[in-house]
C-alpha cells in the first residue's frame, strides 16, 4: 500500500523537514519571510509566521507572551513559510497556538 503521495510531494516534506534542522537564532531583515518558535523553559511553546521577526518578537513581549530564546526559520517564499509552520506545528503541537494547522504539505 503506498501513502498517495507523490515522489515530488515527499521531496518538499523532507526539504521542510531539513529546514527544521537549521534554525538561524539571528534577526531576518524586514520583508524576509520566516517562520520562527518561541521557546521558554526549553519547550516550543508557539510558532508564527512574518516578515517582519524583530517587530512580531517585539509584539510578543508587549502582550505579556514570555519566553527564554526563539528560533527563525528563514524562507524561501511566503508559500514555504506556510507550509514549514504548518510542519512545526504538527511536531510541537505548541501550547500558546489557538488552532493547531491540520492542513498536509501539498
Amino acid at each position: 500500500q503506498g501513502t498517495g503521495w507523490s515522489l515530488d510531494r515527499l521531496r518538499r516534506v523532507e526539504q521542510y523537514r531539513a529546514a527544521i534542522d537549521e534554525p538561524r537564532n539571528a534577526m531576518v531583515g524586514p520583508g524576509v519571510e520566516a517562520v520562527y518558535a518561541l521557546i521558554d523553559g526549553g519547550q516550543v511553546v508557539y510558532v508564527g509566521r512574518t516578515s517582519h521577526l524583530s517587530q512580531r518578537l517585539k509584539a510578543h513581549r508587549r502582550n505579556g507572551n514570555t519566553f527564554d530564546e526563539w528560533e527563525t526559520y528563514p524562507c524561501e517564499s511566503r508559500k514555504h513559510a506556510r507550509d514549514l509552520e504548518a510542519v512545526l506545528i504538527q511536531q510541537h503541537r505548541p501550547p500558546r497556538n489557538r488552532r493547531i494547522e491540520t492542513r498536509v504539505v501539498a
